[in-house]
């Protein structure tokens, strides 16, 4: 636990967090996603971990930034975004414009699930991409898990369409829900 008076320190994410982000992104699915006993449940343990930390080769390039919350030098949680087009992103400043064709940027949230997204450190991981989305004139599209829903609508986002699926069918259990959801860039003079 992180005493009172730590501060979330908010950087650009490197290779060698890929192992720390990879077992924060288990946490958070573990608990709180149906569909993760049927495909990971029989594995070893670790498994899901190893196959996430592919997914941050590379971990920041011309068109994904991942940013990461330390706190008391652990991460806590993580930010990665897909950007539409050639950015410089270096810490504390975007640079880059968007093409007539592709107004729109993608996210990927996780955080620690007993911490939630309500934390300064959490706040911090989406600020960036909404300040740079709005700045830009970007949209901002996501895919949303049922727990996190709401919070992006109170964010802005809206949903623009939701997947049900019965995990009965498959042998498991409950509903598989996921929400796409977009964010339109808001005013400057709203920010």
């Amino acid at each position: 636990m992180s005493s009172p008076i730590s501060s979330p320190i908010l950087s650009l994410a490197e290779i060698r967090d890929a192992r720390e982000l990879a077992a924060i992104t288990t946490s958070a699915f573990e608990v709180s996603d149906t569909i993760y006993p049927i495909t990971w449940g029989n594995t070893d343990p670790g498994a899901h971990d190893t196959a996430v930390m592919l997914l941050f080769n590379p971990m920041q390039s011309e068109t994904i930034v991942t940013w990461k919350v330390e706190i008391d030098g652990k991460i806590v949680g993580y930010a990665r975004w897909s950007l539409p087009e050639i950015c410089k992103v270096t810490e504390g400043n975007a640079v880059g414009k968007n093409g007539e064709d592709d107004k729109s940027a993608s996210a990927q949230h996780k955080k620690k699930v007993e911490e939630g997204w309500k934390t300064p450190d959490g706040n911090l991981l989406l600020q960036w991409g909404l300040s740079t989305a709005d700045k830009e004139g970007r949209k901002i599209y996501l895919v949303s898990t049922p727990q996190a829903r709401v919070f992006y609508e109170k964010s802005g986002w809206l949903v623009k369409e939701n997947l049900a699926i019965n995990l009965e069918v498959y042998g498991g259990r409950g509903i598989y829900q996921r929400s796409w959801m977009i964010r339109e860039a808001r005013d400057k003079e709203g920010l």
